[in-house]
């Protein structure tokens, strides 16, 4: 993340926000195993496969996160819900930081 900042800066630019979306462990399992239902990927159908990937999601991603914190660049949005509620979320907090 820092690595990133500094490139930005040389283009005289900047991450102004993180958007993260809040989802259950169990929520992810459920959808990944619904979507390797017709995505043709065969690590989509194991449940054990899905859990590492979103282990090493989360560890990878917690690291970026806890630096843009320091900024309070982080806003976690609801990731639960309809496709349209969720979308709601995403635009209301894009809308607040613009």
């Amino acid at each position: 993340a820092e690595a990133l900042d500094k490139l930005l800066e040389l283009k005289e630019t900047a991450i102004g926000v993180m958007l993260a979306l809040d989802v259950s462990e169990e929520e992810l399992v459920k959808r990944l195993l619904k979507r390797g239902e017709t995505s043709g990927r065969s690590d989509d159908n194991n449940e054990q496969v899905i859990r590492a990937r979103i282990t090493e999601y989360r560890n990878k991603t917690e690291a970026v996160a806890d630096y843009y914190r320091q900024f309070d660049k982080v806003v976690m949005v609801k990731g639960e819900g309809s496709i349209d509620e969720i979308f709601e979320g995403l635009c209301s907090e894009i809308d607040n930081r613009i």
